[in-house]
């Protein structure tokens, strides 16, 4: 976390950084998950990335608890009226997270 403490201390404004999040088996959490907002709004981001584990990804097994995480990722950042933008999230993972976000947050 201090490096980016340090890239925001750097910035004219908050808006100019954005903050992605990376889900793999290790942080698939909803309390690593909500971990991250709480750092979000302690530094004034505004924009944040979500992203799996590109090694899952690949191998196909990026797991329910992973597209459980992310759909809580997508509600909560709503939540705080911040952007979310997903990096390299395919329309089959996307298919995945809407059906989640749609069973647990709907």
């Amino acid at each position: 976390m201090a490096s980016v403490e340090k890239y925001f201390a750097a910035a004219i404004t908050p808006e100019q950084i954005d903050i992605k999040y990376i889900i793999f088996e290790k942080n698939n959490k909803i309390a690593d998950v909500e971990q991250f907002f709480q750092v979000c709004r302690r530094l004034g981001a505004k924009i944040t990335q979500l992203s799996f584990n590109f090694w899952e990804v690949n191998a196909g097994t990026v797991s329910e608890h992973s597209i459980a995480a992310a759909a809580y990722f997508m509600h909560r950042a709503q939540e705080l009226a911040l952007d979310c933008e997903l990096f390299f999230v395919d329309a089959p993972l996307r298919t995945r997270i809407d059906a989640a976000r749609h069973k647990f947050f709907a």
